[in-house]
């Protein structure tokens, strides 16, 4: 029975430990997300990073559109994975910088389908 009360207190302590590193990883998403609402960041980001390759209505300049019929075989970790990685044989640089939280966020922002464009399909 002592035993059982020893492991009760280190999970106890491993949890609270690892909720308070998590806590303090990423100040700066924590903030985002309190200002806007999860499309918004998603679109922030999108327009800071991605726009000028790809236009701000995701319609294509130097990039490829980022519609969401041509994105349709892609879920959004995968989307997250390539955003972080590029693409080597294009010129898409890597974007390694961003966390996991804004990487998932422009991901789901390009599935997103977009306002007021006519894409005549």
């Amino acid at each position: 029975m002592k035993f059982l009360s020893n492991i009760s207190k280190v999970s106890i302590f491993t949890i609270f430990f690892l909720s308070n590193v998590f806590a303090q990883i990423d100040g700066a998403t924590a903030h985002m997300t309190e200002a806007l609402p999860k499309k918004e960041i998603g679109k922030e980001l999108y327009n800071q990073y991605c726009a000028s390759c790809h236009h701000e209505k995701r319609v294509g300049i130097d990039g490829p559109p980022l519609l969401p019929n041509n994105l349709k075989k892609y879920d959004e970790k995968d989307l997250a994975s390539k955003i972080k990685d590029g693409f080597p044989q294009t010129l898409m640089p890597k974007y390694d910088f961003l966390s996991l939280y804004e990487l998932h966020q422009i991901a789901r922002y390009i599935k997103s389908p977009i306002d007021g464009v006519f894409l005549g399909i």
